[in-house]
């Protein structure tokens, strides 16, 4: 592994909030997003840490250049090692108290994002601050969902806690501190695909709660470019749904282990029956159907376990039968 910073300021006072940024051939909005940085009012309490993660493009170039203009940022370049290794560098090598994660074809809507999350969390006492969702698709910009997606977004301000909101996406909209993830070792796992909700899921689950604003605090561009599911991204996204569906389980999360389970039927599907018959993507959906806990779902309604439910109740099943039927419904569904 080749890691060399570039450059590597000392800030003249307390860092509030390192902004990491990982980047691998994004030239074609990367000063955009750079520009959106040094445009946050709290840009002078904040470090800017870009990690060039092996680019070809000429993303190096605009990140030298906005670094030889700015004090307070710091230039990792590193041999091609995927984004979760980017991250996890850029958290070893930050100083703020607070930590947040900008993808480099995304932007801060506001420009007192960081300013407003940073007080929210600390005036409050929190570990974890963040604010709502929004996503730019096809030049419409996003900020309403449905079902599930409404937990994207924020109605009113105040503490949160975790067991009673259970997502798992979208954590680019909040502020992390810094001394929970050291701490607790809390890191992205090195998957190339769903590497994100784990690390998400972790950190709320360590804090026990968090500080909310009703405030978009994140636009996340989608549909600019084309994902190739290959067998080593559906190994990965198996895995790390499989964390995800594990850490509901031990921490009691029924709301998240279905989330979870439904993701996998509903969202990635299409995806996974791709290579079902490969010996090693069945060896990942047997891990994740292991992981499955039959009593975090007793109380759903969702049409895939009113089945399981009403066995349930019976008296002719018994719960080691029931173990034994749910991972064959499951396989029933891929193979439908």
């Amino acid at each position: 592994m080749s890691i060399s910073t570039l450059n590597c300021n000392e800030p003249a006072k307390p860092v509030k909030i390192s902004v990491i940024v990982p980047i691998y051939n994004k030239e074609n909005y990367l000063q955009e997003c750079l520009n959106n940085i040094e445009a946050q009012t709290f840009f002078n309490e904040i470090e800017v840490i870009l990690i060039n993660d092996g680019s070809s493009d000429n993303s190096l170039e605009i990140i030298n250049n906005f670094a030889s203009k700015h004090n307070n940022t710091i230039v990792i370049d590193q041999e091609n090692q995927g984004v979760s290794a980017a991250r996890n560098n850029g958290i070893n090598a930050s100083r703020g108290e607070f930590v947040c994660f900008l993808d480099p074809d995304d932007y801060y809507p506001n420009k007192n994002i960081l300013e407003k999350l940073y007080y929210a969390a600390t005036t409050h006492g929190m570990l974890i601050a963040g604010g709502s969702f929004s996503e730019l698709k096809n030049k419409k910009l996003i900020t309403k969902f449905q079902h599930v997606y409404q937990k994207y977004t924020f109605k009113k301000e105040g503490v949160i806690k975790y067991i009673n909101y259970q997502f798992d996406y979208g954590y680019h909209r909040f502020i992390y501190k810094r001394e929970l993830l050291i701490k607790n070792n809390i890191f992205f796992p090195p998957y190339i695909r769903f590497q994100d909700p784990p690390f998400f899921v972790k950190a709320m689950i360590t804090a026990k709660r968090f500080y909310a604003i009703p405030d978009i605090t994140y636009c996340y561009r989608v549909g600019h470019q084309k994902i190739n599911w290959t067998k080593e991204r559906i190994s990965h996204l198996l895995q790390g749904l499989t964390d995800d569906l594990q850490m509901s389980r031990e921490n009691f999360l029924s709301d998240l282990h279905w989330l979870t389970i439904n993701r996998l039927f509903s969202e990635y599907r299409k995806m996974v029956i791709k290579h079902y018959k490969d010996n090693d993507i069945i060896f990942l959906l047997e891990k994740f159907q292991q992981q499955i806990d039959i009593t975090l779902l007793l109380n759903k309604q969702d049409n895939v376990f009113i089945e399981l439910k009403n066995l349930m109740i019976s008296k002719t099943y018994k719960i080691g039968k029931l173990i034994i039927w749910l991972p064959r419904k499951i396989k029933r569904l891929f193979k439908r």
